[in-house]
C-alpha cells in the first residue's frame, strides 16, 4: 500500500474491549475494528481437526489409540498443535512418517515445527517436522536428530526407538497459510 494515513488514535483506558480505526489508503478511508483479541489473541479459540497420520510405503492405522489436533489463524499464520498417542492396537506401518496441516502452507518451506517424541518409560526424543524437506505444503515429515552421526533421520516404526503402545508424539508451532 502507498500513501497510507492511519488517522488519529484515540486513547483509553479501563475495560474498553473494541475501538475502530481509519484507515486512508490514497483517497479510499476504511474503517476496521479493533479489539483486544486482535491485538493480544487472547480469546481466539482452537479449532479441533483430526490430523492424518501416513507414510511412505504403507500407513500406520491409529487402533484404539488416539489422534488430536488443534488449530487458530490469525492474519496469514496458523498456529497448530497435535498429538498422536498410541495403543494396543495400533500399527506403525512402514517408512517416514507423516502429518498433514489443517490448512495449506503459502509453500513447503513455510513449515518447520518443533515436535516431542515419547518413549514411554524410557526417553524423551526432540524432533522436527520440515514441509520443504519432502516439499509439502499440506503434510510434514517427522525428523529427529540421530545421535550416531548427528543428521536429521526419519521417524518410523523403528526409529528413534522401537514404537509401542502408550509411546506418543507431540507438535506445536506455526506456519504460513496461502
Amino acid at each position: 500500500m502507498a500513501n497510507v494515513l492511519i488517522g488519529n488514535l484515540p486513547t483509553y483506558t479501563g475495560n474498553t474491549s473494541e475501538f475502530f480505526i481509519p484507515v486512508n489508503n490514497s483517497g479510499n478511508t476504511t474503517t476496521y475494528k479493533l479489539t483486544r483479541e486482535t491485538l493480544l489473541g487472547s480469546q481466539i479459540p482452537w479449532t479441533p481437526y483430526t490430523p492424518v497420520w501416513t507414510a511412505s510405503s504403507s500407513n500406520p492405522v491409529i487402533g484404539n489409540g488416539v489422534i488430536t489436533g488443534y488449530y487458530t489463524v490469525i492474519g496469514k499464520t496458523c498456529f497448530v498443535r497435535g498429538n498422536v498417542a498410541m495403543g494396543s492396537t495400533t500399527t506403525f506401518g512402514s517408512g517416514e512418517w507423516y502429518i498433514s496441516m489443517p490448512i495449506p502452507a503459502i509453500n513447503a518451506d513455510a513449515i518447520l515445527l518443533t515436535a516431542t517424541l515419547l518413549d514411554n518409560g524410557s526417553a524423551w526424543y526432540n524432533a522436527t517436522m520440515v514441509g520443504g524437506r519432502a516439499g509439502f505444503n499440506t503434510k510434514a515429515p517427522l525428523q529427529y536428530v540421530n545421535i550416531t552421526n548427528g543428521t536429521a533421520s526419519d521417524v518410523n516404526a523403528t526409529q528413534p526407538f522401537t514404537w509401542a503402545n502408550t509411546d506418543r508424539f507431540i507438535w506445536n508451532g506455526s506456519y504460513e497459510i496461502a
